[in-house]
């Protein structure tokens, strides 16, 4: 089992619409085979700030995640409203 932690920070002006496209982005990504968790979180002091977290059969499905057209057309949309690169993380679980 893969395990990603994602921190993504976007400028606040976009937030609103970032959090109006975060439901079908989850429905969809919820839906993928090998995904067994995905979750987005705000930060209650930093609006700006989300916190993805999601769990992966393996590295195959992680990849065919990032390349499906919800994730593409996410990036596409607010990929310049990014306030610095996404930090990404990845572990495997061990107990």
């Amino acid at each position: 089992m893969l395990t990603v932690v994602a921190r993504i920070s976007i400028k606040e002006a976009a937030v609103p619409r970032v959090l109006a496209a975060l439901g079908p982005l989850v429905a969809a990504t919820r839906a993928e085979a090998g995904c067994s968790f995905y979750e987005f979180n705000q930060s209650h002091d930093a609006p700006g700030l989300f916190v993805v977290y999601e769990k992966w059969a393996d590295q195959a499905a992680l990849d065919r995640h990032m390349a499906t057209p919800h994730i593409q057309a996410f990036v596409a949309a607010f990929g310049a409203e990014f306030d610095a690169a996404p930090v990404v993380s990845l572990f495997t679980t061990v107990a």
